[in-house]
């Protein structure tokens, strides 16, 4: 049995590239702290900061980009939707799509999608006027 993986560092991960990887493991994985820690030297505390660092630092400077309807927007959507097709009590609508990715043939299948390609998929939610 592991007991540990080896030396913990101490403090914060180090150099952007590192902060960065870490939260894209997470994000496109979700990969548990504790496996990003073990796996980069970190203790699981640690991650969890540095990745809370870095999605502030996205809303930051990306945070124009990304938009949340206001209460009184929701609930016009929710008339819209009732109005233009008849379906009660719906906000918005959500759909997805498969992004052609490439990725290393190590990597593939973790990758392959039912149509038998390898991709990430997109999600999206819009109002009825597709916003």
């Amino acid at each position: 049995m592991l007991i540990c993986s080896g030396p913990k560092h101490i403090g914060n991960l180090k150099s952007a590239e590192e902060k960065l990887v870490a939260f894209l493991i997470r994000c496109a994985e979700g990969v548990p702290y504790r496996k990003i820690g073990s796996d980069l030297g970190f203790a699981s505390s640690t991650v969890q900061q540095t990745l809370d660092d870095v999605a502030s630092a996205i809303v930051r400077r990306l945070g124009h980009l990304i938009s949340l309807p206001t209460p009184e927007e929701v609930l016009a959507d929710i008339r819209s939707f009732d109005d233009a097709y008849g379906v009660p009590f719906c906000a918005g609508a959500i759909d997805g799509s498969h992004i052609p990715i490439v990725v290393p043939a190590s990597e593939k299948p973790a990758y392959i999608n039912y149509k038998n390609f390898s991709s990430l998929v997109l999600h999206a939610v819009v109002n009825n006027r597709c916003q």
